[in-house]
């Protein structure tokens, strides 16, 4: 492969090997955590490695494993090669090492690129002394040319950083002048740095479709507004702690938007941070019901049991009617349900069901009854629980267990269980476990990764920021006999709160009832796994957490939402 200077990279297809390889965890430092590490710094130096993994060597018993053929004959690598699994985890250990202390203080380094960013040049001499000597103890080289010392601004992964913030390099953004593309592929492109997430609502549309490309003069100015917005990006300020922020949203009945400004102290507005997400439209009660009016009205009118009782309501309504419509909707007037024709009812189960952590059929009921009404509603919904693809292929057949004889909690957080659940990947945090609370009042349940090497002072802490820190104090404290959940540190913070703590067998439900929460929560990040591993603990656990709160307990027969807070999340409408 060509490299930016011209020049040739010899590369060897190491796919075969690499899936044989055990992954090495080790996490690469994201970009944000790299750009937030920058902010406010006037002073910037970077160190390019020389030839990058080749500076490792590799165990001679294991060099016959990078082995290849060419047309010259056999070879083996000394050196570590480009295309190994495992070669940026080891060398980002390595270079973690090189830094030491200047780590996410003076100087970051991602793989083989280190930056040293400090307030004042003095300081960046003093940092840039400290990386050279702790780098030639170890015989790491940079190379001359690629590295550049004490600028005020420097290009760094595709963004041009600087004391005012970090703005898309220009050499990147001229690449948005060329010729127009007639590839789908091209078409679509997101700006994070911008003042919002730029993607054509045209493009997106061809490509879901799978259509042949039509162009107009409609595309034509899409394009041309799109390409003008990235060609010329704004800098995405630094933030200052210092200073009020001012958030902007926005939303229509696509999308969710979201800016959020800092006044500066010129008293203008720059761009901190620009979110946005794609909206379902039937998970979000604060919309206008018009979206999916027309449709339901449609599907009313053909239902055998509901259109007699629509005709009514439209050609005679009456104030004793036990329905009554609302905005075309069929509505009944002693709960405020909505009638659920046949035809959406596969569109409601859908949302209550698939996409709300595929609970059993006791919560999904509970959940679908809250707001909608039908005939033999129960049947229908233990019909589609039954049938669920996920469920039959994660769920296990549930064991009748022995009665719970707990004393009984009178408050929310009066007794809370707690465990520690495994089995997780290594996330780029470095977390592989998660520590599980649950509120035996509320049935509530509280997930916070950690690393499984957590120690007892780091489980009270959890519960100290998770649960004391909003003025909850427990009066019983449920763990098994894991010395870390219920130890002398745990000893310790119950007595300090005047609890009692009451271990529990371990893995036995029946005595802890964490330990079923333990195994709802591993079914669910079955069924809603990601494609990536990386980032479990803060893409998929929250969502795994707000799912458990958001469905009614087969306990109390309500959400957990609905018994701590007076104002709660909607969703499902």
């Amino acid at each position: 492969m060509v490299k930016q200077n011209g020049k040739w990279r010899f590369c060897v297809d190491y796919r075969q090997l690499n899936s044989s390889t055990v992954p090495d965890r080790y996490p690469l430092p994201t970009i944000d955590a790299i750009f937030q590490t920058l902010c406010g710094k006037k002073w910037f130096s970077s160190l390019d490695a020389i030839r990058g993994y080749h500076q490792l060597g590799v165990v001679p018993d294991d060099q016959w494993k990078t082995a290849f053929v060419c047309h010259r004959g056999l070879y083996q690598y000394k050196r570590v090669p480009f295309g190994l699994r495992n070669a940026p985890a080891v060398f980002q250990r390595m270079m973690n090492k090189v830094l030491g202390n200047l780590r996410w203080q003076q100087a970051v380094v991602y793989i083989d690129d280190s930056v040293i960013a400090t307030d004042d040049l003095d300081e960046h001499l003093r940092a840039l002394d400290t990386l050279l000597k702790n780098a030639e103890a170890i015989g790491l080289r940079f190379s001359p040319a690629k590295c550049t010392f004490a600028v005020p601004s420097l290009t760094l992964l595709g963004r041009k950083v600087s004391g005012a913030g970090v703005a898309v390099w220009q050499d990147r953004a001229k690449a948005i002048a060329a010729p127009l593309t007639r590839l789908l592929k091209g078409w679509r492109y997101e700006s994070a740095d911008g003042n919002t997430r730029l993607v054509n609502a045209e493009g997106r549309a061809v490509s879901a479709a799978k259509v042949p490309l039509s162009w107009g003069s409609e595309q034509q100015a899409s394009f041309e507004a799109l390409r003008a917005a990235i060609a010329n990006p704004p800098v995405l300020a630094h933030p200052d702690p210092s200073r009020p922020y001012i958030l902007y949203t926005d939303a229509s009945k696509g999308a969710l938007a979201a800016i959020l400004h800092q006044v500066t102290t010129t008293a203008a507005l720059v761009p901190i941070d620009p979110v946005g997400a794609h909206l379902n439209t039937l998970s979000v009660s604060q919309l206008p019901s018009s979206i999916a009016r027309d449709r339901w009205a449609v599907w009313l009118s053909e239902d055998k049991f509901f259109a007699p009782i629509l005709r009514r309501a439209q050609d005679r309504p009456a104030s004793d009617d036990e329905w009554v419509l609302r905005d075309s909707v069929l509505v009944r007037r002693s709960d405020d349900r909505i009638a659920l024709p046949a035809a959406g009812l596969s569109v409601v189960l859908r949302h209550a069901h698939d996409q709300g952590g595929h609970f059993g059929f006791w919560k999904t009921f509970l959940a679908v009854r809250k707001h909608f009404w039908r005939p033999q509603l129960s049947t229908a919904v233990r019909a589609w629980v039954k049938h669920c693809d996920s469920c039959r292929r994660t769920k296990s057949s549930p064991k009748t267990g022995m009665l719970d004889i707990s004393t009984d909690p009178t408050l929310p957080f009066d007794h809370i269980s707690l465990d520690l659940i495994y089995g997780f990947p290594r996330s780029r945090a470095g977390n592989d476990a998660a520590l599980v609370i649950q509120d035996l009042f509320s049935r509530m349940v509280i997930l916070e990764p950690c690393a499984k090497e957590i120690t007892a002072d780091g489980v009270a802490a959890i519960v100290s920021n998770r649960v004391l820190r909003f003025g909850w104090r427990p009066r019983r404290l449920v763990s098994d006999s894991e010395a870390r959940v219920s130890g002398s540190v745990m000893m310790a913070l119950c007595e300090s709160l005047g609890a009692v703590s009451t271990p529990s067998s371990p893995y036995h439900q029946q005595a802890n009832s964490v330990e079923r929460v333990i195994q709802t929560v591993h079914r669910v990040l079955q069924v809603m796994a990601l494609p990536s591993k990386s980032h479990w603990d803060r893409r998929l656990l929250p969502s795994v957490e707000l799912a458990i709160n958001s469905s009614p307990s087969s306990v109390t027969g309500h959400r957990p939402f609905d018994l701590i807070f007076i104002s709660h999340p909607t969703i499902v409408h």
